[in-house]
């Protein structure tokens, strides 16, 4: 599911390939977005809320018009689509895949701009920085890359997780870089440099979900299962 970035609108898709958005004022359907043919993994609003990417297993993303429910363009990956990330501007959407890869895409035209390999396994989490000068991408190989956007090269490989990373977030000013991960942890990065700032360890029985960074660029929150935790990076510990 994915919330519309004023929170009017929310977005699920569903098992057998349509995707739905509701009202959230009244929760009346708005749209029923059909193309996939396959489990949809991924939707992502694009900044300003006039457009939805959707990502699904059968080697597609499509970036939808929400004005009218039609489709703008489908780009073809040559693997099932993990996750999805609309670059600052909505200018660009970047998709992973199974096969570890990441695609730049134009979101005008529909065409590939860079092809990005580094990871072995397949990557699970993908975030631009706020100021569009880096691409973070997170795997099942345990590692995080960071990606210059305008040489389109890997600047460092943050390495310290034990086991498959699933999501990544940058801070509003873009000089720490969140993680989590199946290892029970949440680490806090410098990803100009690649050190890790903080780590963060968390319940034993729950299995890692997303991580987030407040407007205040002092609190992280992470989730798993049904449990929200709000985690003060100045103060380094867990605030509930």
């Amino acid at each position: 599911m994915s919330w519309s970035p004023n929170g009017q609108q929310l977005a699920a898709g569903l098992t057998d390939g349509p995707v739905h958005v509701w009202e959230t004022g009244t929760w009346n359907p708005l749209l029923t977005l059909e193309g996939h043919k396959s489990p949809v993994g991924d939707l992502k609003w694009s900044p300003n809320g006039d457009k939805l990417a959707s990502g699904s297993i059968d080697q597609t993303a499509i970036i939808w018009d929400i004005q009218t429910g039609h489709p703008i363009a489908t780009l073809q990956h040559p693997n099932g689509v993990n996750c999805l990330a609309w670059s600052p501007d909505a200018k660009q959407l970047a998709t992973t895949a199974t096969d570890g890869t990441l695609i730049v895409w134009d979101v005008q035209s529909g065409t590939p701009i860079m092809k990005l390999e580094g990871h072995s396994s397949s990557v699970l989490s993908v975030a631009w920085s706020p100021d569009s000068s880096m691409l973070a991408s997170a795997s099942r190989d345990h590692t995080i890359i960071i990606w210059d956007t305008q040489a389109w090269r890997p600047v460092q490989t943050l390495v310290g997780h034990a086991d498959r990373v699933v999501s990544v977030a940058w801070s509003p000013d873009a000089m720490r870089l969140a993680s989590s991960s199946d290892d029970l942890t949440v680490a806090v990065w410098n990803p100009r440099t690649g050190q890790r700032l903080l780590t963060f360890e968390r319940n034993p029985y729950s299995q890692q979900n997303h991580v987030f960074w407040l407007r205040d660029g002092k609190t992280i929150v992470s989730t798993w299962g049904y449990v929200v935790v709000n985690w003060d990076v100045d103060a380094q510990i867990k605030i509930n």
